[in-house]
């Protein structure tokens, strides 16, 4: 009998085939990939994180028509190399400075950006161009604003304010009725302005002499002899109307133009208004009563 027993064979865990069928199980392998993806996401997000910034042809055509705007002509080279380099620097400190919160609370960020984003609507709100019917029926609804103003014509005397100003016009007025026009002009001073008036409108009147008697007198004063005195912020005035026109409605062809982009921009405006009204629903706002 050999003295010599045999040794059982040792069997390790690793080395048996109970292990084997355990490393073809889809769950070890979900569970391996689980911690590797740990541990390369726990690598990347300890390392610093970089932002791109991208300058497109788009933004250097923008940079240098806006360098051309301002000084008339495009930049050289090395000149547009510092213009990017600039605007790079401004890049960074506006996404720092937001990234801080620094664009919170400032007034003039706040409505710039709104100012552009009204832009923006507006852009996206442009109207159709209307047809003649949308056209006329616009002009007929809104026809007050087309309509011409009442005009006059008329000349004029002037008397400038001094110390013997009462004295002359009383001298002047009893000399106009058996005077003829030429004679008058020179027993007045010397105008600024016009002394004969053409067709002017009472706004446009307004803007000549001010807001004054003669504006009023103007349009109250029958045609044809000397009516006055009648002041202005010049002085004192005698006039004679030589010519009046009635208010009046101008045909739609004649003002088809104006008509078309007012109709545009009221469209536009009406988009804009809804586009916001839109918007304003999504929030819900609430405003402290001052007390």
């Amino acid at each position: 009998m050999n003295s010599h027993l045999a040794r059982p064979q040792q069997r390790t865990f690793l080395s048996g085939t109970s292990f084997r069928p355990l490393l073809r199980e889809p769950l070890l392998h979900f569970f391996i990939l689980g911690l590797a993806l740990y541990w390369l996401v726990a690598m990347v997000e300890g390392l610093p994180q970089q932002q791109q910034i991208v300058i497109g042809a788009a933004e250097i055509s923008r940079i240098k028509l806006a360098y051309q705007q301002q000084y008339g002509v495009e930049p050289a080279p090395q000149q547009l190399q510092k213009l990017i380099d600039h605007y790079i620097r401004e890049e960074i400190y506006w996404r720092e400075g937001v990234a801080l919160g620094l664009d919170r609370g400032d007034e003039i960020v706040r409505r710039r950006v709104a100012q552009k984003y009204a832009f923006l609507q507006q852009d996206l709100a442009i109207p159709a161009p209307p047809g003649e019917r949308e056209l006329r029926r616009y002009y007929q609804q809104h026809g007050a604003r087309y309509a011409e103003p009442a005009r006059v014509s008329f000349e004029h005397i002037f008397i400038a304010y001094g110390k013997d100003t009462d004295s002359r016009v009383e001298n002047l007025a009893a000399q106009l009725p058996s005077i003829s026009l030429a004679d008058s002009q020179a027993l007045g001073d010397s105008f600024p302005g016009q002394t004969a008036v053409v067709a002017l409108s009472g706004k446009e009147l307004t803007r000549l002499f001010g807001d004054s008697d003669i504006v009023r007198a103007a349009f109250s004063a029958p045609p044809g002899q000397w009516h006055g005195p009648v002041s202005s912020g010049y002085g004192r005035h005698f006039i004679r109307v030589t010519d009046k026109l009635e208010p009046r409605l101008p045909t739609l062809a004649a003002v088809a133009d104006q008509v078309r982009a007012d109709y545009l921009a009221e469209r536009t405006q009406a988009q804009n208004n809804a586009a916001y009204r839109e918007l304003r629903a999504k929030y819900q706002v609430s405003v402290a009563v001052d007390r």
